[in-house]
């Protein structure tokens, strides 16, 4: 899963400003907390939403997505965005959806008597190998 991840983001940092990569990467708290709802049920308070909504504003005035923007009353609504860049987001979206995930499967796996830090090292041993072979075999 965090190959996956991490080929989505090499393929992402051509196509995309840093500054939208980094807004992007930093969403991904967002998608763990909405993800642990949905997945594990864990709670969300009032505070835990609106800070979701505010990060994703913050998010959104980064990015700024065409087809957001061009609903605004004060832009032209003329704004489109080219295939590279949506192809970008779409990767860096793979991105922050495996790494939240794994954040998921480590915090669900936290009950077992196995230390966290073993969980840690193997999962970064695994992804660190899996994405060597992949940029050996993409970037040639």
């Amino acid at each position: 899963m965090g190959t996956i991840g991490f080929l989505g983001f090499l393929i992402a940092m051509p196509k995309l400003d840093i500054s939208e990569i980094t807004s992007i990467y930093y969403c991904s708290p967002i998608a763990s907390m909405l993800m642990g709802r949905l997945i594990l049920g864990e709670l969300l308070v009032k505070w835990d939403i609106l800070a979701c909504i505010f990060s994703l504003a913050g998010m959104l005035m980064v990015i700024k997505p065409p087809i957001i923007f061009n609903l605004l009353p004060w832009t032209d609504g003329t704004a489109t965005i080219s295939l590279e860049k949506t192809i970008g987001m779409l990767c860096m979206g793979v991105c922050l959806t495996t790494y939240s995930l794994s954040m998921l499967i480590m915090r669900s796996t936290s009950h077992l008597k196995l230390p966290v830090f073993n969980m840690v090292h193997l999962y970064g041993v695994a992804n660190c190998c899996l994405g060597g072979v992949l940029i050996l075999i993409i970037a040639p």
